[in-house]
This record gives C-alpha cells, structure tokens and sequence, in this order.
C-alpha cells in the first residue's frame, strides 16, 4: 500500500512541477549503461532548461527542447507536457493528437492520473478548436486544392477539418483558368466553409478574314480560267478520241472493204468506232461550252471597287447589257 502511495505522489510531482526526474523511474535491479546513462543525464538538464524558458515565457524553445528529450526517453508524462505546450503555442490540432496519445499510453501504463488529466483537456481543446470545409463548386470538379500550401486529398474534402487559430489559405487550380485564391481568418472555436468556383476559360472571338483578290483578277475572272481549262481539255480529248475513230475506220476498211458479208471481228471493230465517234462528239460539245463561257466570263468581266485601282481606265472592250445606247439590248464598249 504505502508503495502504490509513493508512485501515486511521484506521478502528481511529475504532473505539477514536470520534474521529468521522477516521471523516468528506471526498471527495478536494472543499471544503466555509461552511454545510455550520461544521454539520461543529458535529457534531464535538457529538461531543466525547459523548465526554465517556460518560465520566462519562451514556450517554443521550451517545446523543442522537450522534444529533443522525449527522443532520449518517451513516456506518457513527456507526451502530457509536449501536448501542454503546444497548447500554449496555440498549436492546437497538434496538442489534441499528443493529448489523445499520452492519454492512450498512460492507460496503457497504468498511470491514471496522466490519463484523467489528458482527457479532460481533450474535451476542452475540442470546444476551442475551429473547423473548416474546403467544398467544391462550379467549375471546381478537377481542380487540384492546397490548405496551406498542404494538397488536400477528397476525403478531406466537403467536410469539417479542424485547423489552428489564424488565418489560411485555400489554394484551387485547373490548367488553362485562373488560379481560385481564398484567405481565410478563423477565431477559436469558429466554422467556416470556402466554396470553390473556378470561371471557365473566355474565348476571345476571332473575325474571319476575308480572301483578298488578286491584283486586277476578279472572282469572275478566275471562274472564266477553270472553264477555259475544261474547254481545252475538251477538244483535246475530242482529237484524242476522233483519232482512235479513225484507227477503228482504217482496221474496218482493211478487214471488210464493201462492209458486206463481214467476219465477227468486224462488227466488234464497227463497234468500237461508234463509241469513240460518241465520245468525240462529247467532249468537242464540253470543249467548245467551256471555251464559250470563258469568253463570256471575261468579256462582262469589270473591275469592281476592290480590285480596280483607282484611276485605271476601262478595259479595251466589254459587253454591256442594257446599255444607255441600246436600253433592250447589249452592246460592246471600248476605249482605246
């Protein structure tokens, strides 16, 4: 009983003047080895000066220096006081996580005092810590999105995250839009929610161009060379074909003479020389339409405002319907 006493008031010590001395009992008939004996020796002065900065104030030198102890000896006692000060630093999502730890190893210890005393601090840290949800909006299905430059998985995303005090910043992007940027300042105890809508891109509209002409061509013009073009191609297939009539006349001559009493090959012959006469006749009828619309196209052809200089005369001679000299009728103007 009077054992089970002392470890008790050593552990309320421990908690009330963070003597780590007596939080960091060594196992019974157990002795310390040199090495690990002056890293103990050393963790304790660490402990000291902690214990001093916290005194003065300095509650982040305090922290660090008790953390480079915990690294020497971890027990739920130096837990309870990481989680402490990092409270005082205002540091508090960090102080409930080393809280909810040094309450789980006390348990685990047996040392219900640290565990009493860490839940109960747990339960009035979860009342002061803020929460804020990150949800996305228009625009926003695949951006990617940054808390404090920390890139936010979508599990965190749509609901309650608990932040520290102060202000944050949340951080949305898409290739090829502009970058959604939102601060937002949070009080103890606040919630506050931060929409991400993200604008699509604008398409500045492009007015189509127009083909300019060539100098002194107009598109009347260039119609009469395409038809120009098939008119040649015309008569020459029109030559192409009458001369193979005339192979076919010559073989038919030379087989049957009188056109009578004539073998098969000759009426296969008399044949081949009708499709061609047909032929012919087409393409001479393409040839001479083409070349007949060219001329047209080039004598009613007159410079418009785009395409004529100003001040270049008339053409050396057009058609003209509807002429002043002739109101009903066409008539051919030239200047010379």
């Amino acid at each position: 009983m009077a054992f089970g006493l002392q470890a008790t008031l050593r552990t309320a010590l421990c908690l009330v003047t963070g003597a780590l001395l007596f939080c960091l009992p060594l196992p019974a008939g157990a002795e310390p080895e040199p090495a690990a004996e002056e890293a103990l020796a050393g963790a304790r002065r660490d402990f000291q000066k902690a214990l001093a900065l916290q005194t003065a104030g300095d509650w982040a030198g305090a922290l660090a220096l008790l953390k480079k102890v915990a690294e020497v000896r971890f027990k739920p006692q130096v837990r309870f006081n990481i989680a402490l000060w990092e409270e005082h630093l205002g540091q508090l999502v960090a102080a409930l996580g080393d809280y909810e730890l040094a309450a789980s190893d006390a348990r685990a210890a047996g040392i219900a005092l640290v565990e009493t005393e860490a839940l109960e601090r747990i339960e009035r840290l979860r009342q002061r810590i803020p929460q804020l949800r990150v949800e996305r909006g228009e625009g926003a299905a695949r951006a990617s999105v940054t808390l404090d430059g920390v890139e936010l998985g979508e599990r965190a995303l749509g609901r309650d995250m608990p932040v520290d005090p102060g202000t944050h910043e949340v951080r949305a992007s898409v290739p090829g839009r502009p970058e959604f940027v939102e601060e937002v300042r949070l009080a103890e105890g606040q919630r506050a929610a931060v929409t991400i809508r993200i604008p699509a891109p604008v398409d500045t509209p492009t007015t189509p161009t127009k083909p300019e002409p060539e100098p002194g061509a107009s598109g009347q013009r260039v119609m009469g060379y395409v038809t120009g073009s098939i008119g040649v191609a015309g008569l020459a297939a029109a030559g192409v074909f009458y001369a193979l009539r005339y192979d076919a006349l010559q073989d038919l001559d030379a087989l049957c003479p009188t056109r009578k009493s004539c073998p098969p090959e000759g009426r296969e012959i008399e044949q081949r020389g009708r499709q061609h006469t047909m032929y012919g006749n087409v393409a001479l009828g393409v040839g001479i339409a083409g070349l007949v619309t060219t001329a047209v196209l080039w004598l009613t052809d007159r410079p418009t405002q785009e395409t004529a200089a100003p001040g270049s005369p008339d053409p050396a001679g057009r058609l003209v319907l509807g002429h002043e000299a002739a109101p009903l009728g066409a008539t051919w103007v030239s200047s010379f």
